[in-house]
């Protein structure tokens, strides 16, 4: 047991090493060559650990299922507007899996520590090239290669998303729902912990207790169940991206939007910021009740939204259904 422990904390440390390659190095420049050259050395110091784990089936399916989740992860903070299908994912494992087949070959033919550094070094700078290569195509035109480089997914603390979205903790109606909750799932945690029935949905969470690991595009919420549903800068954010990008899927958001609604109890509300003038216009009077927020003094920090939240959209909602 202590062995399947230290190999199992073994891979991690590997794999976590990779992702730092990951980390420091960005789609316009070189990565740190102090980072760089760490990364190097210690895949040198640790190779005959290296090697016991590229040459076992069980284990690399291991290390490219979590290299996978991590270059997925990286990926959605940098760009959290970001789509990544079936094909993106095997691109990612692949590139992995070439990476570790030909990092084992050269800790296996190079005996000279000059030799086998130098080879390392030509390997991860190809990786990472090919990896660079990979996010291009992925982001397919200009402007998304635009807000690649521009938007930036931030966690902010629970207590500050209720303020933001103007929410009195002892009165919400339960359960709750927080939509896109983050791969933390701060908010759930926080609201769970003061006995309020609470779930969160995302992409990338891991399935545990009060979390679902789910893809808001592809998930059926259940008609009238939430008394509750949040979404701090994540559902109506992808809204407003979907709504001005020239190959976005609006109607595909639209529809989700009002199945969100529908999922509500009657006397329910879903709160969420930023606004969404373009279909809160549109929800029949008689059926919902809108109330809007000013949102500039809740969030010092507005310059850190660039491209997407604008002045049109940069407020606070909450729709109650009536």
């Amino acid at each position: 047991m202590q062995q399947q422990s230290s190999d199992k904390n073994f891979k991690e440390m590997l794999v976590d090493q990779f992702n730092l390659f990951l980390q420091h190095f960005s789609m316009e420049t070189d990565m740190d060559p102090q980072i760089f050259n760490k990364g190097i050395y210690y895949i040198i110091e640790r190779r005959y650990e290296v090697l016991s784990l590229t040459g076992e089936p069980s284990y690399i399916n291991d290390i490219l299922a979590y290299c996978l989740m991590l270059t997925k992860q990286f990926i959605y903070q940098y760009n959290q507007f970001v789509q990544l299908d079936k094909n993106d994912e095997m691109d990612i494992t692949v590139l992995h899996r070439t990476l570790f087949r030909t990092i084992e070959d050269v800790l296996t033919r190079e005996q000279n520590l000059e030799q086998m550094e130098s080879g390392l070094i030509f390997v991860i700078r190809e990786f990472l090239k090919e990896i660079k290569n990979l996010f291009y195509r992925i982001f397919k035109d200009d402007q998304t290669k635009e807000l690649f480089k521009q938007t930036l997914n931030y966690q902010y603390s629970p207590s500050l998303q209720l303020d933001v979205l103007g929410i009195n903790v002892e009165k919400l109606e339960q359960p709750v729902l927080d939509l896109g909750c983050g791969f933390s799932g701060k908010l759930v945690e926080y609201l769970n912990d003061k006995n309020i029935k609470t779930v969160g949905l995302d992409r990338e969470v891991e399935d545990r207790a009060n979390l679902i690991k789910a893809d808001w595009l592809n998930f059926q919420l259940p008609a009238g169940l939430w008394g509750t549903i949040i979404s701090h800068l994540a559902f109506s954010n992808h809204f407003i991206f979907n709504h001005l990008y020239r190959n976005g899927s609006p109607e595909k958001y639209a529809r989700i939007y009002m199945n969100i609604l529908a999922s509500l109890k009657r006397g329910g509300s879903f709160y969420y910021a930023p606004g969404l003038p373009f279909i809160e216009e549109h929800l029949p009077s008689g059926r919902y009740a809108i109330l809007k927020s000013e949102l500039a003094e809740k969030l010092p920090d507005r310059e850190k939204f660039h491209g997407v939240v604008n002045a049109d959209y940069f407020y606070g909602v909450k729709v109650t259904k009536l």
